[in-house]
């Protein structure tokens, strides 16, 4: 089993993907390496805590006071992704609910436990001793497509398969978070 000294840090007041995307991270590290990483917010994060920070968090703002989102406006799947102090900073847009966060944090899987997803009974990931920080340049990440929808059945009645997918899944007339 890893331990670690990391948390998974949110806003006090998180959007609505960025929620999903602490979860997935979660999900899927303790999968892998048997760890459960915690959740924290804003308030409950300690001076020298190390953490991966999810959406605009009071220490991204301390961090990035000059950050600019023009970049990444009006994407759904764009993302600002940096390491700065050992700590990984995922932030997107307030356009879409933070889908950016989401893929962003499904990118992060890849790099870390070589998460693939496929279908819900299609999921690979290495089982893992030891997670390497990975020290990220600070830049936005642009997906090759910003979005994708297929219609078929099995995608109208699964959210959690459309967002590992990044499809878009508006059957219901809305967007499931």
């Amino acid at each position: 089993v890893v331990v670690s000294e990391y948390v998974v840090l949110t806003s006090r007041t998180p959007q609505a993907k960025e929620s999903t995307a602490a979860n997935e991270f979660v999900y899927f590290m303790k999968l892998a390496t048997g760890y459960n990483f915690p959740v924290v917010d804003d308030r409950n994060i300690r001076d020298n805590q190390k953490y991966i920070s999810l959406g605009v968090t009071t220490k991204f703002s301390e961090n990035f006071p000059n950050y600019d989102y023009s970049a990444i406006d009006k994407t759904q799947s764009a993302y600002f992704r940096a390491t700065k102090d050992d700590n990984i900073y995922l932030v997107c847009s307030d356009d879409f609910d933070g889908d950016g966060v989401l893929y962003g944090v499904y990118d992060l899987l890849e790099d870390l436990i070589d998460y693939r997803y496929y279908h819900d009974t299609e999921i690979y990931y290495s089982e893992l001793n030891t997670i390497n920080l990975i020290d990220y340049p600070s830049k936005f990440v642009r997906p090759s497509y910003d979005i994708r929808t297929i219609s078929t059945l099995y995608n109208y009645t699964n959210d959690v398969h459309c967002k590992r997918m990044r499809l878009l899944n508006s059957s219901r007339g809305y967007e499931t978070t």
